[in-house]
């Protein structure tokens, strides 16, 4: 999976093992039957590109009524119908909305992801279809056994189902964690006791060389684990997700490498 700068998230589908059934019957109703990742789900489509789903035995779960459906985990799917997409269950029953211009499951993930293209805000749902979050212009990072989702002035961390986690639960070596509080950034202990005073628009937590990030007025700085500012705010840097190593910060050049500098 790629996370590119502007938070849209490119979904691979694995190439398919094969997962023919001989309950599976042709039938002249259906112009093709398309395997999902499920065994139990058959994407069709009608003589009027109309699509629907079947299970296993051919029987008829969402009748070809859709522009579009895609199965993403469980027992929903993407539909869109009239150029707008959402969520429904192997019932057919909408549990996300058709309002928005582009739903996608985070790879890996129990995760939607519903967009509005118009405004930039993005839905997060978890894996109830339950929103947690709606975000302006976000940007999502798939870690090791979290999520994480930035924008220019919010921070949030959830796992893989959509339960949203508190920093101290990801970082259990750092001593401080960035924390919010009307609209300004600061930082706080583990037992929740202010550091550093809510005085930056933004803060990142201390990543795994031992640094964070502050920004004022538009420019980064740097802090590291033990509540020192190492660099006050003076960097002009587009990345919303910079990453620090002392004074120096990572640059990724078009090729995808990187290298540190200042």
């Amino acid at each position: 999976m790629e996370v590119t700068e502007f938070g849209i998230v490119n979904d691979v589908i694995p190439e398919f093992e094969d997962f023919s059934n001989e309950n599976l019957k042709k039938d002249y109703e259906y112009t093709s039957f398309t395997p999902t990742k499920s065994s139990e789900y058959f994407i069709t489509t009608n003589e009027n590109m109309k699509y629907g789903v079947v299970n296993s035995t051919s029987s008829t779960l969402v009748d070809n009524k859709y522009d579009y459906i895609k199965f993403i985990f469980d027992k929903y799917f993407i539909f869109t119908d009239n150029g707008r997409s959402g969520v429904i269950d192997y019932t057919g029953r909408k549990v996300i909305e058709n309002k928005y211009n582009v739903v996608q499951n985070i790879n890996s993930t129990n995760i939607v992801q519903a967009t509005n293209t118009e405004t930039g805000v993005s839905d997060i749902y978890n894996k109830n279809m339950e929103k947690i979050a709606e975000i302006a212009n976000a940007h999502i990072y798939l870690k090791d056994g979290y999520i994480q989702i930035l924008s220019d002035s919010s921070l949030m961390y959830i796992d893989y189902d959509g339960n949203v986690l508190q920093a101290k639960d990801i970082f259990d070596q750092n001593t401080i964690f960035a924390s919010e509080k009307d609209g300004k950034w600061g930082y706080v202990d583990i037992s929740g006791k202010v550091v550093i005073d809510y005085i930056y628009d933004m803060a990142l937590d201390i990543n795994e060389y031992g640094f964070g990030a502050i920004k004022l007025d538009g420019k980064w700085g740097v802090i590291n684990n033990k509540k020192e500012i190492i660099i006050e705010p003076i960097y002009e840097i587009v990345n919303i997700n910079p990453i620090f190593i002392g004074e120096y910060y990572r640059k990724i050049d078009d090729y995808s490498s990187y290298c540190f500098t200042k």
